[in-house]
């Protein structure tokens, strides 16, 4: 992935342990992806196609969900 104009902003993370567990979640689902330091915080990046951003969303989202629920255990 060379140009960020291609990339779309996934998730924005406030240390680069989380950027960097993203990330992994990420390829090893087969999508590409790569962390941005920014200012104030690191940002997931992957390719800005429809179709990837809503299947890395799912992705995200449902290991989120699982973390919350196993946490509450």
């Amino acid at each position: 992935m060379s140009e960020e104009k291609d990339l779309f902003q996934i998730k924005s993370c406030g240390g680069r342990k989380e950027a960097d567990e993203i990330k992994k979640l990420l390829e090893q689902n087969d999508i590409s992806a790569e962390v941005k330091e920014r200012e104030k915080d690191f940002v997931v990046l992957v390719p800005n196609s429809e179709d990837i951003v809503n299947e890395a969303l799912v992705i995200i989202t449902s290991q989120e969900v699982y973390d919350e629920f196993y946490a509450g255990e």
